[in-house]
């Protein structure tokens, strides 16, 4: 089913330069942390590190010394992460006041957090190659009964084996790929390869080496984005559409989008995968013939990501600038995880007008709790969103502990019987880890700001 809304016109920037100050308070008020912009990292370091886990190495732990009794939820972030450190905060602030709320307990379980790091030794991002050992490591603490993390796709085909293997429950708060919960392709060729990992063609079963799931979204996964941009599409009349693919997760937006755009009558009538890393003027020209010559009149960016924010691709700015130069005056609708709003930056004439399809719903498209937990955090943004998508991975989390007999079995099978009515709205998470409904936001550019239009439900309304 997919639900779309009347697109009603409110404002709500999802990125800004705002200067990241968080108080993160322990149980008992024991840790405080005040942080403010990108020294946040050097003062992470600082906090109450204590080693619990001696074959893992440290983590820092969230609170006083714990009973003996409590069970532990481990918050697994890229804490040396230069591109990622003020996201992994926020999201850390967003868990730490969802245990807070509920005075660190579950059910009759006594909860306490402990923050692990999931970083590469070597550049401090999270690395496919290093995330399999980081969850091996971690899995091996027993107290440890749930997970919340890892922030990206990449670590997630490590970490969620891994964890799996011990039946230790993991809740990301922004990773999407479909290929842990369910299938997308009859094509098969998942490869975990040190050299060439792919999570193209994976399917739910390359991850659970017991057979048994343990893994579950809070965010509707990538693919479901398709299905709401050709319901966008079929609203504004748009009849042809040309696809560009820019990188090589585009396959699980295309192959939904074609799907549903049959039912709905639209016709696909170009697709061009360009260069988007030193594309030569040539070829940007001659890709925005070929959009114009196709007789579209509606152009689907499949990109997950606009362009790399330190410059080392061009991205889709000079292709929308170009295509937007030969003429091409149909509807525009483009795709992201999260905004960086490079496409809007390099190219604002070109993208004035364009719709965004987006996973993660800005505080206007939540509920009002949403917005309270970012003005308490004093967080804005996409910080502060970060923040609401971490709590939230905690309350499923802390509601299956909440309905578990504490062990890891316990938690785990609990996972998939999750119904939450919170910072999300009314949402349960199903069978296969999915969150339902699937709710997408569907954003405008307007003079240069994202505007919010309306949310999109894929799939099954609960």
């Amino acid at each position: 089913m997919l639900r779309v809304p009347d697109l009603q016109h409110q404002t709500v920037l999802l990125h800004g330069s705002d200067l990241l100050k968080l108080q993160i308070r322990g149980g008992g008020g024991a840790a405080i942390l005040h942080s403010t912009g990108y020294r946040t990292a050097q003062i992470l370091g600082s906090v109450l590190l204590l080693l619990i886990l001696p074959a893992c190495g440290t983590v820092g732990r969230a609170e006083n010394p714990m009973r003996s009794s409590s069970l532990l939820l481990l918050s697994l972030l890229p804490r040396n992460s230069p591109t990622d450190r003020r996201d992994v905060l926020a999201i850390d602030a967003g868990i730490e006041a969802a245990l807070a709320a509920r005075g660190h307990r579950a059910g009759g379980h006594r909860v306490s957090l402990v923050r692990g790091d999931s970083s590469d030794p070597n550049n401090g991002t999270e690395d496919v190659q290093s995330c399999p050992a980081i969850g091996a490591r971690y899995a091996g603490e027993a107290r440890i009964v749930a997970a919340i993390g890892p922030l990206t796709d990449g670590c997630a085909m490590g970490v969620v084996p891994a964890l799996a293997q011990r039946g230790i429950a993991l809740v990301s708060p922004t990773a999407t790929a479909p290929v842990f919960t369910h299938e997308t392709s009859s094509r098969h060729f998942c490869s975990f390869s040190q050299d060439r990992p792919s999570l193209d063609g994976c399917r739910p079963a390359d991850f659970y080496p017991r057979g048994v799931r343990n893994y579950a979204h809070v965010l509707a996964t990538v693919d479901r984005q398709g299905p709401a941009a050709a319901a966008l599409f079929a609203r504004l009349g748009v009849k042809r559409v040309y696809l560009l693919a820019a990188y090589g997760l585009d396959a699980w937006m295309a192959d939904s989008f074609r799907r549903e755009a049959r039912q709905l009558g639209i016709r696909v009538v170009g697709y061009g995968k360009p260069d988007v890393y030193r594309p030569s003027r040539a070829e940007i020209e001659r890709q925005a013939r070929a959009v114009v010559s196709s007789g579209a009149n509606g152009l689907y960016l499949l990109s997950d990501q606009e362009a790399d924010p330190a410059g080392r691709d061009a991205g889709l700015p000079p292709f929308l600038a170009a295509i937007r130069r030969s003429g091409f005056a149909g509807t525009i609708v483009g795709s992201f995880w999260t905004t960086n709003g490079l496409l809007v930056q390099r190219a604002p004439r070109a993208a004035e007008g364009m719709y965004y399809t987006s996973m993660r719903l800005p505080l206007v498209a939540l509920p009002t709790q949403a917005s309270a937990l970012a003005a308490r955090l004093k967080l804005r943004g996409r910080y502060a969103v970060d923040a609401v998508y971490g709590a939230a991975a905690a309350d499923v989390l802390l509601d299956a502990v909440a309905d578990s007999d504490g062990t890891r079995a316990g938690v785990r099978a609990a996972l998939f019987r999750v119904r939450d009515r919170g910072l999300l709205g009314s949402i349960r998470i199903d069978a296969n880890g999915d969150v339902v409904p699937a709710r997408v936001a569907i954003l405008r550019v307007v003079k240069a700001s994202l505007v919010y239009r309306g949310t999109v439900t894929v799939g099954e309304a609960d």
